[in-house]
């Protein structure tokens, strides 16, 4: 019993030894590309993209196929880069049946060969909206045109605009073919629109891209008074208080800056002065005769009168 329990051990370790040598390399799962994803665009074309695996050949080649069909066709508008096919870009009717894609080429000299499955309405990309703003009224209507992929009631519309400083954003739900926005219009203000389509969770997963920035409006009468006041004001205030801070320097700069004498000035002035008084002494005031005109004239002596002794 214990002779052919060894056995048999004996047996499974050869054969484990030798199973890696009889087995092909075909058996191995080899990856051609990487994170291999599709989405529609439109209801009658749909892009993929993947990268591509280490080592992979030049000959990658990409096939598709609806299920039931034999008939492979080979995809005709590859994209690349650097000299890599990255995607194909893929014309068809993707809406009502999913789609069997087939990669072939050489991954280190080894033919590999990949096989995917696809539902193209599960992940969409449709173009971003073309918002269109009209004048009715008193009020403005935004419209746009929903995708043309999947069922109306598959999408959400997230709406952006702002007028003058004011900010709003609105979801919006439709089931029709036409949606509009009915918004009240205020002359003074300049209108900035954005829309976003997003694709239901209960239809799939994807969106599109924000729309152009829709303008409406004079730009002019869009202004924010506040700030031109200040704009003004700030500036006039400052202009006005340099000019008074001038004036009062000039009138009490000498004294906030008294001159300092220099030297040279003082033994200047001292000379100056000395001279001054020795001219000062040796030039005496002497004031100017006056001319005393005399005016004589002679007179003729009265006659003495003769004194008589009293009787």
């Amino acid at each position: 019993m214990d002779n052919m329990i060894l056995k048999r051990m004996e047996f499974l370790l050869v054969l484990q030894y030798f199973i890696p040598l009889i087995t092909p390399e075909v058996a191995v799962e080899k990856e051609l590309v990487k994170n291999f994803q599709c989405s529609l665009y439109s209801s009658k074309a749909m892009n993929c993209s993947w990268l591509p695996a280490n080592q992979t050949g030049d000959d990658l080649q990409l096939y598709y196929w609806y299920p039931g069909e034999s008939h492979k066709t080979a995809c005709s508008d590859y994209k690349d880069r650097a000299g890599e096919k990255t995607g194909c870009r893929l014309r068809g009717d993707f809406l009502e049946h999913d789609v069997y894609f087939h990669f072939n080429g050489t991954l280190n000299g080894v033919s590999v060969q990949k096989t995917f499955r696809v539902c193209p309405v599960h992940y969409v990309k449709p173009p971003a909206p073309r918002v269109k703003i009209t004048e009715e009224g008193k009020d403005l209507i935004l419209s746009w045109d929903p995708p043309d992929l999947a069922a109306h009631h598959c999408w959400v519309y997230i709406l952006n605009y702002s007028k003058c400083q004011e900010f709003l954003s609105k979801e919006i739900r439709y089931e029709y073919d036409n949606v509009a926005v009915y918004v009240p219009y205020d002359l003074r203000c300049q209108y900035r629109v954005q829309v976003k389509a997003v694709y239901q969770e209960s239809c799939g997963a994807g969106g599109s891209d924000w729309s152009h920035v829709e303008l409406y409006g004079v730009e002019d009468l869009h202004v924010d008074w506040s700030m031109t006041v200040f704009a003004i004001l700030i500036p006039a205030a400052v202009g006005l208080f340099i000019i008074l801070f001038l004036c009062c320097f000039m009138k009490h700069r000498e004294k906030l800056f008294p001159k300092i004498p220099q030297p040279s000035w003082i033994l200047k002035d001292m000379l100056i002065s000395n001279k001054e008084q020795k001219s000062s002494i040796g030039n005496l005031y002497v004031p100017v005769e006056e001319e005393v005109e005399c005016k004589i004239s002679l007179e003729k002596d009265p006659p003495l009168l003769m004194m008589q002794p009293d009787p």
